[in-house]
């Protein structure tokens, strides 16, 4: 975890799990998480392949991250998939792996699963690693970006 105790959160202070760590919105600014972050998704995903930025507020922390994924005929309402779930929890940066998986993967395949079941691990997962209880989460996927909003 990032350390830096000359800034707070004026937003939810909360410590948060993103792309393989835990960040306390209480120590670190918006800046310094954005930049942390994108620095760990170019390192993950690709340079310049994901742009990530967090807006803290009041009662919720955005997770934004704009990519561009093609969810063909799958419903971005009730499904999510595998990339943007390894996305949004570093799965695979400097070898990361979840304590607890939503589902074995299917050997070298693509696939989708529900976002109930994502929410469900994220939430297990963030507390297990050292993260603040998620007690809301809500997914909001299009192919230009996903939205990933907690209280």
């Amino acid at each position: 975890m990032y350390n830096n105790t000359n800034s707070a959160s004026k937003g939810l202070a909360k410590k948060v799990f993103i792309s393989g760590k835990i960040y306390d919105t209480n120590v670190l600014t918006e800046k310094q998480i954005e930049t942390a972050v994108q620095t760990d998704l170019d390192s993950l995903i690709g340079k310049d392949k994901v742009i990530f930025n967090i807006s803290i507020t009041q009662d919720r922390i955005n997770l934004i991250f704009r990519r561009n994924v093609d969810y063909g005929r799958a419903d971005c309402n009730t499904l999510i998939l595998d990339a943007d779930a390894y996305m949004i929890c570093g799965i695979g940066l400097n070898g990361f792996k979840l304590p607890h998986m939503w589902l074995e993967p299917p050997m070298n395949c693509t696939y989708r699963f529900e976002q109930n079941e994502f929410v469900r691990c994220y939430k297990e997962n963030a507390l297990e690693l050292g993260g603040d209880k998620v007690n809301w989460a809500k997914l909001e996927i299009r192919n230009d970006s996903l939205i990933f909003r907690l209280k």
